[in-house]
């Protein structure tokens, strides 16, 4: 019995550890094209944690989900912004009629 609860304990931790690596969206990000909204107040990188978003030097916890190449962060306060992942290194948002170009910062 104890070796099939630690089993079971190994299972959920390493399912847990995949789960959070599987984030396409975790790291640095830097807007290279559009976002003049963002340029204008000084404010084009933005760091994804496992629960966080960094961005203008406030943290925000957030929240992922994961639809095929659309993640979907919601903040703290229940506003949601959609990422759609053009590759590994590069995404694209839409926020209020503004496209912006999202690079991995390496």
């Amino acid at each position: 019995m104890k070796r099939l609860f630690i089993l079971c304990i190994t299972f959920v931790a390493t399912i847990s550890l995949m789960a959070c690596n599987n984030n396409p969206l975790i790291g640095k990000w830097q807007a290279t094209r559009g976002g003049e909204m963002l340029k204008m107040i000084g404010c084009t990188t933005t760091e994804y944690t496992k629960d966080k978003e960094i961005s203008c030097g406030l943290a925000e916890n957030v929240t992922y989900e994961i639809n095929d190449n659309q993640i979907i962060v919601t903040g703290a306060f229940g506003l949601a912004v959609i990422h759609t992942m053009q590759d590994e290194n590069k995404m694209i948002t839409e926020v209020l009629g503004d496209k912006i170009l999202w690079e991995r910062v390496k």
